[in-house]
C-alpha cells in the first residue's frame, strides 16, 4: 500500500458495496499460500453448485476440524469449544462443512461466538442446520460472530437473522517475506 492512504481500499469495498457490488480482496500473500482455495472460493462465489443436500449433523474433535480448517478457510484454524460438522449421507462418507463456535469468556456460557464456518463445496442451507443444532445442543442466549469484507458480504449471517452491530475499521496486515 506504499503511497495509498489508509482507507483506499475500505474507500473502493465500500463505492462497491453502495452500488450493490460485491468486490473481494485478494491479498498476495493468500494468493501465493493458498491459490487453489482461492480460485474455489471465487468459482462458488460466481456460479455455486448446489452439492449436498440433506448431509448429516457429526461432532469432530478439534485434530478433525483443525485438518478441515486448514485446507478449506482462508485464516486457516483457530481453537474453539465446539466442533460441528456435516457429513455426506451413502456410501461414501466424506466432510463438507465445518462449524466452530467459542464460548465467550466471562458470559456465563449464554455467549458463543461463531469463530469459523467453512465448507469444501456448495452446502446447501448448511450454516443454518448447524447453527440451528448449535442452538438446540448448547442453548445460548446470543451468538455472536464477524464478517471479513474482503472475502465476503456477510449476507450467509444477514440471512440468519444477525443483525450489524459495529462496524470495525480497517486494521493493518504484516506479512513476513521468506
Amino acid at each position: 500500500n506504499q503511497g495509498k492512504d489508509e482507507l483506499y481500499h475500505f474507500n473502493k469495498w465500500d463505492v462497491c458495496e453502495k452500488n450493490g457490488v460485491q468486490l473481494i480482496n485478494i491479498w498476495e500473500d493468500d494468493w501465493n499460500d493458498k491459490p487453489e482455495l482461492i480460485k474455489t472460493m471465487l468459482e462458488n462465489i460466481v456460479s455455486p453448485k448446489p452439492d449436498v443436500i440433506s448431509p448429516t449433523i457429526i461432532t469432530l474433535i478439534e485434530n478433525e476440524a483443525e485438518e478441515f480448517l486448514i485446507k478449506n478457510h482462508l485464516q486457516g484454524f483457530t481453537a474453539g469449544s465446539h466442533y460441528l460438522g456435516l457429513k455426506t449421507k451413502g456410501d461414501i462418507e466424506k466432510l463438507v462443512a465445518i462449524l466452530v463456535v467459542k464460548l465467550e469468556p466471562g458470559s456465563d456460557n449464554k455467549t458463543l461466538n461463531i469463530i469459523r464456518y467453512a465448507t469444501n463445496t456448495t452446502v446447501i442451507g448448511g450454516f443454518t442446520k448447524l447453527l440451528k443444532y448449535a442452538e438446540t445442543q448448547y442453548n445460548p442466549h446470543e451468538f455472536v460472530t464477524f464478517s471479513d469484507n474482503t472475502i465476503s458480504d456477510g449476507g450467509l449471517y444477514e440471512n440468519n437473522g444477525f443483525v450489524d452491530v459495529k462496524f470495525i475499521r480497517p486494521d493493518y496486515m504484516y506479512a513476513v517475506e521468506g
